[in-house]
């Protein structure tokens, strides 16, 4: 049986020869006909759509079930590695008549021996000259450089006592080998000098930091955010120790990232001209540049201070305060704390810190994150600035000799966007110099920030115009270096 489409055609010729009535009954028969017929079809394709959702929703669920126990079976395998490794490390270290390797001064030794041995090969004295016959040169930017630099004895000794020092807090321990499924992290030196105010060398510095860009979210950490104080709190702190007439004391917490416990499995090569052997380090307490480091320290800071009855504020969780009879309140900015208070309640406050890590008390509080604090006790009144950081941006962006004047912005001025495209670097040039701008104007210089919000404007594309504004209010700056922020 042949079956003739149904079409328009063939349903106006079919309708040709019927009456109205019939035209119409057919018409509305053949609707129903075809909405029936529709209805199922789409009835049909629901059906077998949610049956193909449903199967694959239940093999997306066996793969997963699959993911985790293969999960669990690596982690077995590598927890079995770590136990053997560690019956092994037990049994050597009994042999040797040692109980656990915290007790085993065997590392400070190592250390040592290869500081002599790198002395000797180096011909460094024994004996360092004074810091003040040292040559001013540039940072070191690796290993090599550091040990054949002219000021190498320091950065020899400087590494010593920083591996003498992780030795001693035993930071990590070293292992022949680790479990296969992991990667150990590179580390790498980071050498720097500290200056006085006329350009001579007081202090070398050298630390031992992993690269922490090349660790895995879910394997080597987990959380990484740590909160530090708020400007608007420590305002509001000076506010009300200052018309009290409390003390304000400022501490230094000595290698602050090497007191916490790490939360999760973590592996570093061996510092490059200290290593011991062939092994990995695998690490006890969190070190420096590691991407949950500042969030381990800030754990440790708050579960000390909650010890000894402080409460962390709600609106800024790197502020603490105890009031009894007397207001306390310590301000915490990743190593560097303040502490508020009556002179006893300070003092109390800093020896129950000290017995938990190394604190270097540094008396008033002179210099907190930038600020300089100058406190007129007898008056009482307080007032930070930031001339450091303003002679900074000066000579970062080589207007040290430049001629100051006497207003942020030319009055009458006009900043417009343009078609000008400037070579990238030195639309990063302006990017820098506009976000050096903004903190020295949040923090102590609201004069600012009118001219700074608007070449702020054109950070994404800036011409020569706003170059030549930005290096004006730069120039301005200059010109008021003293302006003082009164609290």
């Amino acid at each position: 049986m042949n079956c003739v489409p149904l079409t328009e055609d063939v349903l106006a010729l079919t309708l040709a020869g019927l009456s109205t009535d019939q035209g119409n009954l057919a018409v509305g028969e053949g609707i129903a006909v075809m909405t029936m017929v529709s209805d199922r079809l789409l009835g049909y394709a629901r059906e077998v759509l949610n049956e193909w959702k449903t199967q694959r929703i239940e093999e997306w669920k066996a793969r997963k079930a699959l993911r985790v126990e293969i999960g669990k079976k690596r982690k077995d395998i590598d927890n079995g590695i770590m136990g053997l490794e560690g019956l092994h490390r037990s049994l050597a270290w009994e042999k040797e008549g040692l109980k656990t390797p915290e007790t085993s001064p065997g590392l400070v030794k190592s250390y040592t021996e290869i500081y002599q041995r790198l002395r000797v090969a180096y011909g460094i004295p024994e004996i360092l000259p004074n810091i003040s016959e040292t040559v001013d040169e540039a940072d070191p930017k690796s290993w090599k450089q550091a040990i054949t630099g002219k000021n190498k004895a320091y950065w020899l000794k400087t590494a010593y006592d920083e591996m003498t020092s992780i030795a001693q807090m035993v930071v990590f321990e070293i292992l022949p080998n680790m479990p296969f499924s992991r990667k150990a992290l590179l580390a790498k030196w980071v050498f720097s000098t500290k200056k006085s105010r006329d350009g001579k060398i007081v202090k070398f510095k050298t630390r031992w930091v992993a690269l922490g860009d090349l660790q895995k979210k879910g394997v080597d950490y987990r959380e990484t955010f740590a909160p530090v104080a708020n400007l608007a709190s420590l305002r509001l702190m000076l506010k009300k120790i200052v018309p009290d007439d409390l003390e304000l004391d400022q501490s230094d917490v000595i290698s602050e990232f090497l007191n916490g416990d790490i939360d999760t499995m973590v592996f570093l090569r061996q510092p490059k001209g200290f290593t011991i052997g062939i092994g990995v380090c695998i690490l006890h307490k969190s070190i420096y540049r590691l991407c949950q480091a500042a969030r381990i320290w800030y754990g440790v800071v708050d579960e000390t201070l909650v010890a000894i009855g402080f409460k962390r504020l709600f609106a800024d969780q790197a502020v603490w305060v105890k009031i009894n009879s007397d207001f306390q309140c310590v301000i915490g900015h990743v190593d560097d704390l303040l502490t508020g208070g009556t002179r006893a309640r300070v003092d109390e406050t800093k020896a129950a810190l000290q017995k938990r890590f190394k604190l270097k008390d540094l008396g008033p509080a002179n210099v907190f994150v930038g600020l300089h604090i100058v406190r007129d006790m007898a008056n009482r009144t307080i007032m930070l600035d930031q001339i450091h950081y303003a002679m900074k941006i000066l000579e970062l962006y080589g207007l040290g000799d430049c001629n100051a004047v006497s207003v942020p912005m030319q009055p009458g001025t006009q900043l417009l966007k343009t078609n000008e495209k400037l070579p990238e670097h030195e639309i990063k040039l302006y990017q820098g110099m506009v976000g050096s701008l903004g903190y020295i104007m949040n923090c102590t210089r609201p004069d600012l920030a009118y001219a700074v919000g608007k070449v702020a404007q054109f950070a994404s594309c800036p011409s020569a115009q706003h170059i030549s504004a930005v290096k004006h209010i730069i120039r301005y700056l200059k010109g008021s270096l003293n302006t003082i922020h009164c609290i």
